[in-house]
């Protein structure tokens, strides 16, 4: 009779005993991790929001650093760290229909398509139509 000796193999995430740092919730957002325990204008940091509001995605803290370059998101910018509030955080995430600016004007209407013919190739030209009335 041949003895089999039975031998476990280990992987590498079953040695893992501390959570990464994608998987660590920022301190506060652990002890509060619902949004109804947080005041309407508690400033929160991005990585805080993102954690709180998307825990699961798809929304991350570089994702409302995005929203806060184009002016999506208000923050208030303390000892150099962007932080916001539910205020902002609502007002950014509401749904509107979005209207391409170049095709329209103020009052909804499209601008006449100008012909090639017209259209200023420089901005000498263009001042120059300009002058002329012609634009």
């Amino acid at each position: 009779m041949i003895a089999t000796s039975q031998t476990k193999t280990t992987s590498r995430a079953d040695l893992k005993t501390e959570p990464s740092k994608t998987d660590r919730l920022p301190a506060r957002v652990a002890l509060r991790p619902h949004p109804e325990q947080w005041s309407e204008e508690e400033l929160m940091t991005l990585s805080e929001a993102a954690a709180l509001y998307w825990p699961m995605g798809p929304l991350t803290c570089t994702s409302l650093r995005t929203a806060v370059r184009d002016g999506k998101l208000e923050v208030a910018e303390i000892a150099g760290k962007l932080l916001t509030n539910k205020i902002s955080i609502r007002k950014m995430a509401q749904c509107v229909v979005r209207v391409d600016a170049a095709t329209t004007t103020s009052a909804g209407h499209q601008p006449p398509a100008m012909s090639q013919a017209i259209a200023p190739r420089t901005v000498a030209e263009f001042r120059r139509m300009m002058a002329e009335g012609r634009i």
